[in-house]
C-alpha cells in the first residue's frame, strides 16, 4: 500500500524515456555551408535527429526507461529503489544533453516540443519517484521507533 505512488511515478518515466523513441528530437531546416559534413552523413541525410539515429542516444534512452520500469520491482529494498529511480534521471538527464551536443551540427531548425517535453517530463517523474521512496523510508522508520 506504501508504493502505490512511487510505482505510478516510476511507470510514468519509464513510459515517457521509452516514448523518445516515437517522434523525432529535432528539425533541421537547413544546412549551411558550415556543416559540409552532416550532409554526408546518412543519420543527418534525412534533416531530422531520432533517438534511434545515435547508438549513444539509444543506449541512455534505453537504460533509463528500464531501470525506471526495474525500479517498480525493487519495492522491497527501499534504498536501492531510491538509487536506481535517480540512476534514471540522470540517465534522461545525459540522453538530454547527448541530443543538445549532437544538435550542434545545425545552425537552423527547430525542436521537437513533444520530445523534449517527454524528456523534461521523464525526469520529474523520476525525481518525484525517489522523493517519495525517501517520504516512504522515513514514514516507516518513525513507526518501528514507535514500537
Amino acid at each position: 500500500m506504501i508504493q502505490r505512488i512511487q510505482s505510478v511515478f516510476l511507470l510514468l518515466s519509464s513510459i515517457f524515456n521509452f516514448s523518445l523513441f516515437l517522434k523525432p528530437v529535432y528539425f533541421a531546416s537547413r544546412v549551411s555551408e558550415m556543416d559540409a559534413g552532416a550532409t554526408s552523413n546518412p543519420i543527418w541525410a534525412d534533416g531530422k535527429l531520432n533517438v534511434h539515429d545515435s547508438m549513444i542516444l539509444m543506449i541512455f534512452s534505453i537504460l533509463a526507461g528500464v531501470s525506471a520500469f526495474a525500479a517498480i520491482f525493487l519495492y522491497k529494498n527501499r534504498a536501492l529503489q531510491q538509487k536506481v529511480a535517480y540512476l534514471s534521471a540522470v540517465d534522461a538527464v545525459v540522453t538530454a544533453t547527448m541530443a543538445i551536443l549532437m544538435l550542434s551540427r545545425y545552425r537552423e531548425g527547430n525542436l521537437s516540443g513533444w520530445a523534449w517535453a517527454a524528456d523534461a517530463l521523464a525526469i520529474v517523474s523520476a525525481l518525484l519517484a525517489a522523493r517519495y521512496i525517501r517520504k516512504d523510508e522515513q514514514l516507516v522508520r518513525s513507526s518501528d521507533r514507535l514500537r
